[in-house]
């Protein structure tokens, strides 16, 4: 599986859409998208901010994944802060983070 990663911009923000509803409309959050305007009004408003920067995963130039966050400064300089994450559920999970570093390594 080749996955690649790059910024998420309003390019995305259809593709998004399917993401996030395919993320949230399984168990455990079962949620119900019958309106996605509210969802574009969503993606639009966090990216008005100019600290905003959302980031997506694509494979084989298919989106199935997005991270959504802030740049901020603090007292040891700039940190970004990821407020949202979600991935499409067509996507494997792995019971536990060990299986997932096993069945990394068998690929290595």
């Amino acid at each position: 599986m080749n996955i690649t990663f790059g910024a998420f911009t309003n390019v995305d923000f259809e593709e998004a859409m399917e993401v996030y509803c395919s993320a949230f409309s399984h168990e455990p959050w079962n949620e119900q998208f019958d309106d996605l305007e509210p969802m574009r009004k969503y993606f639009e408003s966090y990216f008005q901010s100019s600290c905003s920067f959302g980031f997506c995963a694509k494979w084989e130039n298919q989106l199935i994944g997005i991270g959504m966050g802030h740049i901020h400064p603090t007292i040891q300089g700039i940190r970004y802060s990821l407020d949202d994450f979600f991935y499409t559920s067509s996507i494997s999970r792995p019971r536990n983070r060990y299986s997932a570093f096993k069945a990394y390594r068998r690929k290595v």
